[in-house]
């Protein structure tokens, strides 16, 4: 894992305090196209943050919190999401590919279209997730809870759904 450079622990520092302040100081993370490879996010609070198109990949986002975060067409390859919250964010035509999301908590998260092949899933929670037409190919998501989740169009080819509920 690489460290964070000055810059981006001072917007970090600024999106804590706007997240803090309810918008009344600091400043709301944007980072759009951004190289954020194998960076070490675990456990920080990456709520409402607006990071469309970033690269994600190998990044370590377990335990982060990232509700309403808007990730659409990020790539998240390889990355640890162990037990992160996702609730309410946006992962439209993200790609996932072999990220680790096992009880992650995704309610009413968006992943339309996005490319989720071998994604480890276990244990999640996609309570009312949007998951129309993406790929789970190959995805594990043993134990998932899936009640009110949309999978139109999901491409299921071997993926592993025992014990998963909702379906």
């Amino acid at each position: 894992m690489s460290a964070l450079n000055p810059k981006l622990a001072e917007a970090l520092g600024q999106h804590a305090e706007w997240l803090a302040s309810g918008g009344l100081r600091g400043k709301q993370l944007l980072l759009e196209d951004a190289d954020l490879t194998a960076l070490n996010f675990s456990s920080i609070d990456l709520s409402e943050a607006n990071l469309p198109g970033a690269r994600l990949d190998g990044c370590n986002l377990s335990m982060a919190k990232l509700h309403g975060a808007n990730l659409a067409s990020t790539s998240l390859v390889h990355a640890n999401l162990f037990k992160a919250q996702l609730s309410k964010a946006n992962l439209d035509h993200a790609v996932l590919r072999g990220a680790a999301l096992s009880q992650v908590m995704a309610l009413r998260a968006s992943f339309y279209e996005a490319d989720l092949r071998g994604v480890d899933f276990q244990g999640a929670d996609l309570r009312g997730a949007y998951l129309v037409n993406s790929n789970l190919e190959s995805a594990v998501l043993r134990g998932a809870q899936l009640e009110g989740a949309a999978l139109h169009g999901a491409r299921l080819t071997g993926a592993d759904l025992r014990g998963a509920t909702g379906i």
